[in-house]
């Protein structure tokens, strides 16, 4: 009888101690205890190896970090993406400075600017030479290139002045420094200009060729003429009126032949097809302003008539470009 009492009290003892046990661990390790075999090999789940929360991410989830795994080999750590992106970013490239000079010597619009259609003085005419300036798409904002020079290998140069941008043939003009846009080029002669100024074309500078005679001409692409205009005049007047090209203004003669009292309204309108007419009526319209200037530099281009090399300089001296021909 005392031995099955004892009995009984030794199986509750036990239950209860395994229940203990149990109820410590959670169920996780109960079946290694009772297997004999029980090894702890870290911290318990949800919890790091001091013991502090783990730390969380953006989304508030955990991340652990250098936790061992249960093979006894370390997880692999976390690591930021931007900040691997960026440890992989090369420098970017330098420039190519032409022969004999170095990236210090390159201006800041390095190639935004190119020279082109370099053309020495004549050895059979009058012709100095020309040449022009494009303000490349790749240039950033706007550029003034008054006071740059060409320079080529003998040191002979060629300096861009001033221009009037806005030509009012019936006010005093203005006289400022050429700031060129992307897409715009610069025509530079070596002749004196006809006009007595240096330009920027416009929408109706095609009327000047026949009181200037420039050359080359300037684009013959007047705004083209609205019939409603003068639907109402004669049949003779409106004749007349589609036989004149684009930019094309009426003689002394021609308006003479319309000043009869029946023609009257006729002869005003022929006399504002001429370049101040045109300016009166378009000047502060969508791209009046054309793309393109025109100076005139009253001195032979200093480019050797056979093979050069020509260096764009900026108002610093720097390098803005090399043509070679």
């Amino acid at each position: 009888m005392g031995r099955i009492l004892s009995f009984i009290i030794f199986f509750f003892v036990a239950a209860f101690l395994l229940y203990g046990v149990y109820m410590i661990t959670g169920g996780d390790e109960f079946l290694p205890i009772l297997r004999g075999t029980f090894k702890y090999e870290g911290p318990l789940s949800g919890s790091t190896e001091t013991g502090a929360e783990a730390p969380a991410s953006e989304s508030g989830t955990s991340v652990e970090v250098n936790r061992e795994t249960t093979s006894g080999q370390p997880s692999p750590s976390y690591t930021n993406p931007s900040t691997q992106q960026l440890s992989q970013q090369q420098p970017a490239p330098q420039p190519t400075p032409p022969q004999g000079f170095s990236v210090a010597d390159l201006s800041p619009f390095y190639k935004e600017v190119r020279v082109s259609n370099v053309r020495a003085a004549s050895y059979y005419s009058s012709d100095p030479g020309q040449f022009s300036l494009i303000a490349d798409y790749s240039l950033k904002g706007s550029v003034n290139v008054t006071g740059w020079k060409l320079r080529v290998n003998k040191g002979g140069e060629a300096v861009i002045p001033q221009a009037v941008e806005d030509i009012n043939i019936t006010q005093p003009s203005q006289v400022g420094d050429i700031i060129l846009d992307k897409g715009q080029t610069l025509r530079a002669y070596g002749t004196q200009s006809p006009l007595s100024r240096n330009i920027r074309l416009n929408k109706c500078t095609g009327y000047l060729n026949e009181i200037y005679h420039p050359s080359p001409s300037f684009p013959n692409s007047c705004p083209t003429k609205d019939r409603s205009d003068y639907i109402d005049f004669s049949g003779r007047c409106q004749t007349f009126i589609r036989s004149l090209s684009s930019c094309e203004a009426p003689t002394p003669q021609e308006l003479n032949q319309y000043s009869l009292p029946n023609d009257l309204g006729c002869r005003s309108y022929l006399d504002t097809l001429n370049y101040n007419g045109c300016y009166q009526k378009y000047r502060y319209t969508a791209n009046f302003f054309s793309n393109e200037w025109r100076v005139w530099l009253n001195q032979a281009m200093p480019f050797d008539r056979e093979h050069d090399r020509v260096l764009l300089l900026d108002q610093n001296g720097l390098i803005v470009n090399e043509y070679i021909y």
